[in-house]
């Protein structure tokens, strides 16, 4: 539970739901946060598409209704806008959200739950395209989302989560080995500020930076690619160009073009599968990601190989032109790991080395 989703894009829809609930210890790529081209997926979504159905009742929603709605709309409209089968999107959100865990915090009075702006919020998901909710058009129509939870819990007091603490705050100390399931309210980082995960630093700033040398530091979109422009990095000017919303960056030639769906055809190399998919290098076809014991990871002149959910790719072999190892369930309490997505609870404790250990699950989690 409470797993961060690799390559997921963030929507604002999951911003209070998902983002805040989700706590846990990670730590970015070696190479600072860059994906390497042939393990990049693709990127948002730019088409307008029908309006998606929320399927709510009349009159407020319940905390585990709103969960709900959120899960299914947000699989529902990446599917549409980003490509990739609705089940697999359902898989890889579903971990990062634990609705119990939030309704057992709004009982112990340390979440406040707006059932009036939980219903504003359904209401605007009925109303979201692939350009609103990717934030192309300033993302608009999701305040109310996240209005629905607030934190009662003021500086200095203990939490176990970011979204109980008030203002512009986050619980810190959550992964210690002394206290692994509470912490205590603290200010958001500034600028330059040492940090481990990308909700602890102010508005307009993200952890980020090699090794163990993280820092809250600006964010800034990058400029897209139209299709049929030329996209990916740029070894001369050192700039990396991702494709628009819905398009696909293909890297044999650096351009954008609309994702190969399931079952097609594909250039081996090229990553222009839609996602969940890699281009099958035995049959050259795009399949799906394969679950637990498939081969998985990156080769050269290949395809980016990942698992689909809950697994992850634990690899045997790394070198310059190779990374591959197999889908693999995640892990007891106990064992290795290098992100919380490796362990079964969700919570791994990364080591100044960065190789960490799978703490257990905490109390109702």
């Amino acid at each position: 539970m409470m797993k961060a989703v690799r390559f997921l894009a963030v929507s604002a829809i999951g911003v209070s739901l998902v983002a805040c609930s989700s706590s846990s210890t990670t730590t970015p790529p070696k190479d600072g946060g860059a994906e390497k081209d042939g393990a990049a997926k693709k990127d948002g979504a730019a088409k307008d598409v029908e309006h998606v159905d929320a399927g709510h009742d009349a009159g407020p929603p319940s905390l585990a209704s709103l969960c709900s709605t959120v899960l299914s709309s947000e699989a529902k409209l990446f599917s549409t806008c980003l490509g990739g089968p609705e089940p697999a999107w359902l898989a890889s959100l579903d971990p990062t959200t634990n609705c119990d865990v939030l309704e057992a915090a709004v009982k112990a009075g340390m979440l406040k739950y707006d059932s009036n702006a939980a219903a504003a919020c359904v209401s605007a998901i009925s109303a979201l395209t692939c350009t609103s909710a990717t934030g192309d058009a300033g993302g608009g129509g999701f305040g109310n989302c996240g209005s629905a939870l607030s934190g009662t819990v003021t500086t200095g007091n203990a939490c176990t989560l970011d979204i109980e603490c008030t203002g512009d705050s986050f619980c810190s100390g959550l992964f210690s080995k002394q206290a692994p399931c509470t912490g205590s309210c603290i200010p958001k980082l500034a600028a330059g500020d040492s940090c481990v995960a990308g909700d602890q630093c102010v508005t307009g700033y993200a952890c980020y930076g090699k090794g163990g040398a993280l820092q809250c530091r600006a964010v800034t979109a990058p400029k897209t690619a139209a299709m049929g422009d030329a996209c990916g990095y740029d070894a001369k000017t050192k700039v990396d160009t991702p494709c628009a919303a819905g398009l696909a960056c293909n890297l044999k030639t650096k351009v954008c073009v609309t994702p190969v769906a399931e079952g097609a055809a594909c250039t081996q190399g090229a990553s222009e599968c839609a996602t969940f998919l890699y281009c099958n290098p035995t049959t050259n076809k795009c399949d799906a990601f394969p679950a637990a014991g498939g081969a998985c990871g990156l080769e050269e002149g290949q395809d980016y190989i990942g698992c689909a959910a809950p697994n992850y790719c634990k690899l045997s072999t790394e070198k310059k032109a190779a990374a591959v190892g197999v889908c693999t369930a995640p892990q007891a309490t106990g064992a290795t790991c290098h992100a919380g997505t490796e362990c079964a609870s969700g919570r791994c404790e990364i080591g100044d080395g960065g190789t960490g250990m799978c703490l257990a699950a905490c109390p109702g989690q």
